[in-house]
């Protein structure tokens, strides 16, 4: 409802990239769906039956509902923080300087662009780039592999296969530095789970998720930081800046919060089937 078609989360590098080597469709095929697809009038008959509506983040109903489209009102439910807690306790904050690169081999993690930004960036020799590509667009996955591994050979590490959530994290304690191409609200529990680790997270500023973040005092960067700052992209984050964030992540994502927020969900369907019975 919020991006039309998935071209729409593609920046203009990784748009043009998979319009001419991964899609089936003709460019002018692709280019007339862009321009003329409108959200269908049987999926807003289907909104219009529905009483309420919780979203990932509270911006997303907002930026739905300016777009003319009535949507249903928004309940609040979120991720529960304390669900990985048991696997950080025992984990200090990562302190190697290597740089995770999105969370999927979906197109819209923008890889192409992110590599463009990079060119004038210097990764040292000890420093590597890794990239999650175990799940998503599997042509788009093995091009990406291809033209990231001819960029920095050796430095380049795929994620190709599943893995569980300990292995998982001690892969995200070889780093220190996350680039989130996404123009869509996508690897929130990455995000967490990074910023948990004291990591500097660079974000698409069109993100919802960026702008949630930021407005709850979070402190990111931008990818227009990235060119700024060049050379000390890895450079770790400031201590006091790792403590306010896991401090702010813990506020907004814990399990009391979600279970009163569970409870008025419940509650709502309740007193929602109660006065349809009595009515």
């Amino acid at each position: 409802l919020i991006y039309p078609t998935k071209y729409h989360l593609m920046m203009e590098e990784t748009k043009r990239f998979y319009i001419s080597e991964i899609s089936n469709l003709s460019e002018d095929t692709i280019h007339d769906q862009i321009r003329n697809t409108k959200v269908s009038s049987e999926k807003l008959k289907i909104i219009r039956k529905i009483d309420a509506i919780s979203t990932v983040l509270p911006c997303e109903h907002e930026m739905i509902s300016s777009e003319s489209i009535s949507l249903p009102r928004y309940l609040s439910w979120n991720y529960i923080y304390e669900d990985l807690e048991d696997i950080f306790s025992n984990r200090s904050f990562s302190k190697k300087r290597s740089v995770i690169i999105g969370n999927s081999s979906d197109p819209s993690n923008n890889h192409l662009d992110v590599l463009k930004i990079l060119e004038g960036v210097n990764i040292n020799p000890d420093e590597k780039i890794i990239a999650p590509l175990s799940y998503g667009n599997r042509k788009y996955a093995e091009k990406v592999e291809e033209i990231f591994d001819k960029k920095y050979g050796g430095k380049f590490i795929p994620l190709k296969e599943y893995m569980s959530i300990q292995d998982y994290t001690n892969i995200l304690e070889g780093a220190n530095t996350c680039i989130m191409g996404h123009k869509r609200q996508q690897g929130m529990g990455n995000i967490i789970m990074m910023l948990r680790l004291g990591y500097k997270v660079y974000m698409n500023e069109e993100s919802p998720a960026y702008s949630f973040l930021k407005k709850n005092g979070i402190k990111l960067f931008s990818l227009k930081d990235i060119e700024r700052m060049k050379d000390e992209i890895t450079k770790p984050l400031e201590h006091h800046y790792i403590i306010e964030n896991i401090r702010i992540i813990k506020n907004l994502f814990n399990a009391n919060k979600n279970r009163q927020r569970t409870k008025k969900i419940i509650d709502e369907m309740i007193n929602k089937k109660l006065t349809h019975a009595k009515s």
